[in-house]
């Protein structure tokens, strides 16, 4: 029979540098999805259907609020990814698009939610921008 040859240090650092840059490349093509849906600051920004769960549950909106709110809350997320892919890292035109954007879905928030809703909401807009996250859409005070 034959006898095994035991590795050289050469061979297991070669395997060990190989196994780490394997493990490198798997967990790069993991995070891949994650980063996609960045915001800016690399902050995670809320799928439509988050975001409309979220504001179900905080503003306790009846199953005929919720329904009227998830086009304005699809069509703003389709407008703020446009707005992130678009900027090329002109900030101040970003930041005032993204204003603008702000004011006109807190108006369409407005037509659909009561006047406590709506105060609740600005109260947690608020919170958000206090906790250094950039804030939901906003407008009239």
């Amino acid at each position: 029979m034959q006898q095994l040859v035991p590795e050289s240090r050469h061979a297991r650092r070669y395997r060990s540098a190989l196994t780490a840059f394997v493990a490198l490349v798997a967990l790069g093509l993991a995070a891949t999805p994650a980063l996609a849906q960045q915001g800016p600051g690399g902050r995670r920004m809320l799928s439509p259907d988050e975001r409309l769960a979220q504001l179900t549950e905080q503003l306790d909106l009846t199953d005929e609020q919720a329904a009227q709110m998830k086009p304005i809350i699809d069509e703003q997320s389709k407008k703020q990814q446009e707005l992130f892919e678009s900027a090329s890292g002109d900030r101040a035109t970003m930041r005032a698009e993204m204003t603008k954007l702000m004011e006109e879905t807190d108006k369409q928030y407005a037509e659909v939610l009561t006047e406590e809703q709506m105060s609740k909401y600005r109260e947690m807009r608020q919170e958000r921008m206090r906790q250094g996250r950039p804030p939901p859409p906003q407008g009239s005070r």
